[in-house]
């Protein structure tokens, strides 16, 4: 218990130098390339983001994005779980599958990402089930709400 804590506190400072110091940020992102385990479901995700979009040095790789977004899945990113929902949906790094995208995406929502719940209401307006869309974005907008009057 007291080593997560550690890792909490340990990560907010590196978030605090990664905004103000471009130094730190660079030997950041350095030791996240070659040590992505350190930083746990977060360190996935980050790295997943840096092979999809080929930044900071990353080379652009769509499977390899997919992996770290399916590892960072597992242990719990509701991001990263939207993130291997749309993999799946757009056959980006992996087979499509439409299935396996629902069910992932139906996790995010269930992890508490918004912005999957609010996926989750498109499609099923698109089906018809108005009853269960207008569930979906209800919720969606209650989370939304509460993340934008937490930023301020």
């Amino acid at each position: 218990m007291h080593i997560h804590i550690l890792i909490i506190c340990v990560e907010w400072f590196l978030f605090w130098c990664i905004q103000h110091c471009s130094v730190i940020r660079v030997i950041t992102l350095i030791f996240l390339y070659f040590n992505p385990d350190l930083y746990f479901d977060r360190g996935f995700y980050n790295a997943a983001l840096c092979y999809k979009h080929g930044s900071f040095g990353y080379p652009q790789d769509s499977t390899k994005a997919f992996e770290l977004y399916l590892r960072s899945a597992e242990l719990g990113k509701a991001s990263a779980m939207k993130g291997v929902a749309y993999a799946y949906l757009n056959g980006d790094g992996v087979g499509r599958n439409l299935k396996k995208a629902k069910h992932y995406m139906e996790l995010a929502a269930m992890s508490g990402d918004w912005s999957a719940r609010h996926y989750l209401g498109d499609s099923e307006r698109e089906k018809g089930n108005f009853e269960r869309a207008t569930k979906h974005y209800m919720i969606s907008a209650g989370k939304s709400l509460l993340c934008i009057v937490l930023s301020q």
